[in-house]
């Protein structure tokens, strides 16, 4: 075996890593089950610029959310809870168990724990005095 870095990986080396990791994870869990990805868009009533949104993925029957973004301009009016609620009912209808996700210390740990989301870890110096969160809701 030889070790070297590419210094800039292509789509190929990810997709190669990825089905690798699969592979190796179904063997010891057993099939992935139910996998779907949700993409859920904003914007504004003018235009089709996406502007925020939800994205996420179904993997073992948990619902793993990646992003979610509001403009700052219409945060506090519901939307994210709306994008949240969207989700969480994707999970439901896909039979998962849970939706989990992360967040800064400096983004939105007390949205999600307003919604139901409890912590089960952090990344402390995540960088600097910065924290990584973890949080789900069954």
């Amino acid at each position: 075996m030889e070790i070297f870095q590419l210094q800039a990986p292509s789509d190929a080396f990810g997709q190669a890593m990825n089905k690798l990791m699969i592979a190796y994870n179904t063997e010891k869990l057993g099939d992935v089950g139910t996998t779907a990805t949700l993409n859920l868009g904003l914007r504004d009533h003018n235009g089709a610029e996406v502007e925020g949104g939800l994205r996420g993925e179904i993997y073992w029957n948990w619902l793993t959310i990646y992003q979610l973004v509001i403009p700052q301009d219409v945060r506090g009016k519901g939307i994210g809870s709306r994008l949240l609620q969207n989700a969480e009912e994707f999970a439901r209808q896909n039979g998962c168990v849970g939706v989990w996700l992360d967040t800064f210390s400096f983004q939105a740990p007390a949205f999600y724990r307003k919604r139901g989301y409890e912590e089960f870890a952090e990344l402390s110096c995540y960088p600097n005095d910065v924290s990584r969160i973890f949080l789900r809701k069954r």
